[in-house]
C-alpha cells in the first residue's frame, strides 16, 4: 500500500483500478516552490547528513559530496549561508525525529548544528575544508 505524506499529492495519469499500472507522480507541496536556495540546500544536505550523524551510514556524506558537486554552488557566501541553514535544521528538526537515536546522538547532532551555525557565521573556511561538509567550499 502507497502512503503518502501529509502535504503531499498523488497524481496518477489515468484512473486507478485493479489491474491497472498507471504513472503515479507524487508532488510534496510543502517544498513545492522557488525557494531561498540556501535555504532549500540546506535543508536537503541535513537530511542527508543525518543518515551519517545518526546511522553512521557514509552514503549519506557520499550524496552530499555528489549533489553538491552536481549543484554548482556560487560562491563562499552562499557555502556559509547554507552551511547556517543546515546547522539550523539540524537543531530544529534532526534533534526532534522520534526513533533516530539516542539521547547522547541527538546531543551530538545538535552540537554539530550548533559549531556548524557558528562557524559558517564566523565565515571558518579553513574549518570547513577540513570538514564533513568541505564540499560547500569547493
Amino acid at each position: 500500500m502507497l502512503t503518502v505524506p501529509p502535504y503531499s499529492a498523488l497524481l496518477p495519469n489515468a484512473p486507478l483500478e485493479e489491474g491497472s499500472q498507471p504513472t503515479v507522480f507524487i508532488i510534496d507541496w510543502e517544498l513545492c516552490h522557488f525557494g531561498v536556495k540556501p535555504l532549500d540546500l540546506g535543508q536537503m544536505i541535513a537530511e542527508l547528513y543525518e543518515l551519517y550523524l545518526y546511522k553512521d551510514i557514509r552514503a549519506g556524506l557520499w550524496l552530499i559530496d555528489g549533489f553538491c558537486a552536481g549543484y554548482q554552488l556560487d560562491n563562499d557566501d552562499f557555502a556559509f549561508r547554507t552551511a547556517i541553514h543546515v546547522g539550523t535544521h539540524l537543531i530544529g528538526f534532526g534533534s526532534s525525529v522520534p526513533g533516530w537515536g539516542s539521547e547522547e546522538q541527538i546531543q551530538n547532532v545538535v552540537a554539530t548544528g550548533k559549531e556548524l551555525i557558528v562557524r559558517a557565521y564566523r565565515k571558518d573556511r579553513a574549518w570547513f575544508l577540513e570538514s564533513d561538509l568541505a564540499c560547500l567550499f569547493r
